[in-house]
């Protein structure tokens, strides 16, 4: 028995879940269709005028390690996505100095969404080869957070993750420890 493509993809999807005795059995189709998602963005000069443009407030830490500055503000949008998710989230950047070494830096991405259906980020698995551990932590102000360390860095790359005001957000760095990324994290207002 051959199966092509269009085929396959109905038994999948028809064999889906399947109980045998005591186990379930879930099967995921692989698409036989995958849609190119296009990135789109924009500078801005600073904090408030991506404010403006992206229709929320854009949060900003209150503390940063010293000497780090502001050097890059955009917005990120996929046309794909629906009117009210675009600008998907807004990036800052902040360096030592403008023209320090690129893996010099701190990136806090903010996302005009949250976690689905009630899920709070401290309860997500993070699953991937890329990731090294991971910690789940709740910052000072009662937010649940996880702390990701990334394989393949050196010094290591770090991710927390939290939300706040119902948004999701990301900071980014391979040059702050973990207390300190946890400490610009609760300086995020």
């Amino acid at each position: 028995l051959v199966l092509l493509p269009a085929p396959r993809a109905a038994v999948g999807n028809w064999m889906a879940r399947i109980r045998l005795g005591r186990v379930d059995l879930v099967l995921a189709p692989e698409p036989t269709h995958r849609s190119v998602l296009v990135a789109s963005s924009q500078d801005f000069a600073s904090v408030a005028d991506a404010e403006r443009a992206a229709g929320f407030h854009v949060l900003a830490p209150a503390y940063l390690p010293a000497g780090y500055d502001l050097t890059t503000v955009q917005s990120v949008s996929y046309d794909q996505l629906p009117v009210w998710m675009r600008p998907l989230y807004v990036e800052s950047t902040y360096r030592p100095e403008r023209t320090g070494p690129e893996q010099v830096y701190v990136q806090l991405r903010q996302f005009n969404a949250r976690q689905a259906g009630g899920v709070q980020v401290g309860e997500i698995e993070y699953q991937s080869q890329d990731i090294r551990s991971t910690r789940a932590l709740t910052l000072t102000h009662g937010a649940p957070a996880v702390l990701l360390e990334f394989r393949h860095s050196d010094p290591p790359l770090r991710e927390l993750i939290w939300e706040h005001d119902g948004m999701t957000l990301e900071l980014w760095s391979a040059t702050l420890s973990e207390d300190e990324i946890v400490r610009v994290a609760e300086s995020v207002r």
